[in-house]
């Protein structure tokens, strides 16, 4: 066989690999995680490319480990948008919640360093956003975790309204991602209060709505300015009965110390 024709075979078969989206056929052509490479001399950056945002939806460190030490003509663009925006491959991780993927990319540094607050116009955020949406906590922490020039907007809109990235997470009850946000203080404090444009659409309204019962729970807890309007608790209904006194009954109970009993009634619950 001669050399031209298996290099040819070979790059025929990395094209397929990325149609397909096989993130572990590629790991192996490209020779990564001790499989045998093959004669790849002949692939261009689109195509290192197509399988780096292929590693990136799949969550494939090590195949995106041995794509971004590819230089010359062959390194990986990891700035290559789509239609939804630039940085495909960021937000494909944070979306899909690969937390490996994610860090390897935040490592990134120089003419390397990837946008963190990609997305469309109308949409910035969008990796911070849905990591928030599809309840990915881990990669939620990273992003949050981040300072200076790339600290996220935790307030950041989307089409409807602001605080959206607080709202989802309401809307599809993910409670831990919920707790992290109220924790944020300062600058940074999730306003609870924030509605999607044109109707009222606060993180309550859609938790109640979706019947997110945990989420009501936490909600409901808050005093002060960012205590829940009676109006929205009437509106609420039966929803919001029994995680209303949930709250009631947690808040009192722990501030006259009988914080095991709170364990104990929150472990039979589930």
């Amino acid at each position: 066989m001669e050399s031209g024709s298996e290099a040819e075979r070979c790059v025929a078969a990395w094209r397929g690999a990325c149609r397909n989206g096989d993130a572990g056929a590629l790991a192996q052509m490209l020779g990564v995680d001790g499989a045998p490479g093959g004669d790849l001399g002949g692939l261009s950056q689109d195509e290192t490319t197509e399988a780096f945002l292929a590693a990136c939806r799949a969550g494939h460190v090590g195949l995106l480990r041995g794509l971004l030490g590819l230089d010359g003509e062959r390194a990986v663009n990891v700035h290559v948008g789509n239609a939804a925006g630039p940085e495909a491959g960021f937000r494909s991780a944070c979306e899909h919640g690969h937390i490996g993927v994610v860090r390897e990319l935040l490592a990134l540094t120089g003419h390397r360093a990837v946008d963190v607050h990609a997305g469309s116009e109308r949409k910035p955020e969008y990796g911070f956003r849905t990591a928030c949406e599809f309840g990915h906590v881990e990669v939620v922490r990273e992003l949050l975790g981040l300072t200076g020039g790339r600290e996220v907007d935790v307030h950041a809109n989307d089409l409807y309204g602001s605080e959206a990235g607080f709202i989802l997470a309401c809307q599809n009850g993910h409670v831990d991602i919920v707790r992290k946000l109220l924790s944020l203080t300062g600058h940074r404090e999730a306003d609870v209060h924030a509605g999607l444009g044109g109707w009222p659409g606060t993180g309550f309204c859609h938790a109640h709505v979706n019947r997110q019962t945990s989420v009501l729970r936490e909600l409901l807890g808050l005093t002060g300015h960012r205590a829940v309007p009676w109006q929205e608790r009437l509106e609420a209904g039966e929803v919001a009965v029994q995680p209303a006194k949930d709250a009631v009954w947690a808040g009192t109970s722990t501030r006259r110390g009988r914080r095991a009993m709170v364990l104990l009634r929150a472990s039979k619950r589930c």
